[in-house]
């Protein structure tokens, strides 16, 4: 079995975010941190203690494209980028 990953998520939909939590979850994996909004990504993205970011491109009135910066300055994250619905999936 691969291994368990701690994942931040990062999106602004409350039954996105928690569909998505439960599959991590359901999957082996744990949440390290969950943020709603542009201030708390990029709090728990120096902060927290995760291998993964999934990260809502359109958050609120704001973008999460420069939170993408702060997870990729940490050497073992990897980042991913989700779009809206019908949208193609950014992979960096």
């Amino acid at each position: 079995m691969a291994r368990s990953l701690a994942v931040m998520i990062v999106e602004d939909e409350a039954l996105i975010g928690m569909a998505l939590a439960d599959m991590l979850v359901d999957l082996g994996h744990n949440v390290a941190a969950e943020a709603a909004n542009i201030e708390d990504a990029t709090s728990y993205a120096m902060t927290a203690n995760y291998d993964l970011a999934i990260l809502d491109i359109n958050l609120q009135a704001d973008t999460s494209t420069p939170r993408r910066s702060h997870c990729a300055t940490r050497q073992t994250v990897h980042v991913r980028l989700r779009l809206r619905a019908g949208g193609p999936a950014i992979v960096a």
